[in-house]
């Protein structure tokens, strides 16, 4: 899964400019996100709850949770323009 940060530009350009996050830009066929439905251009709001602004702060979210424990990420699904919460599952261990 591949993601940069929402930058305020390309929340106007989805219509919301009140969105802070990180935009997909690339999944990997057969990966977890693929299988959940994570797509190109939706954008992922929360991990486990937890808002985080940069693609920085995604990542070191992502790192605290252990191989093996649950995850949850709060997503705006583009086609839909819902929110939904892919998951949980587990994050892959190493």
């Amino acid at each position: 899964l591949s993601v940069e940060t929402l930058t305020p530009q390309k929340a106007q350009k989805l219509g919301r400019a009140d969105l802070q996050g990180v935009i997909v830009t690339d999944v990997a066929p057969r990966s977890i996100a693929a299988q959940i439905g994570i797509a190109p251009d939706d954008v992922i709001l929360r991990v486990n709850s937890r808002p985080f602004k940069t693609a920085r702060e995604y990542r070191e979210l992502l790192e605290k949770v252990k191989p093996g424990q649950p995850v949850a990420l709060h997503v705006l699904v583009r086609r839909t323009g819902r929110v939904s919460v892919a998951g949980p599952f587990r994050r892959p261990r190493e």
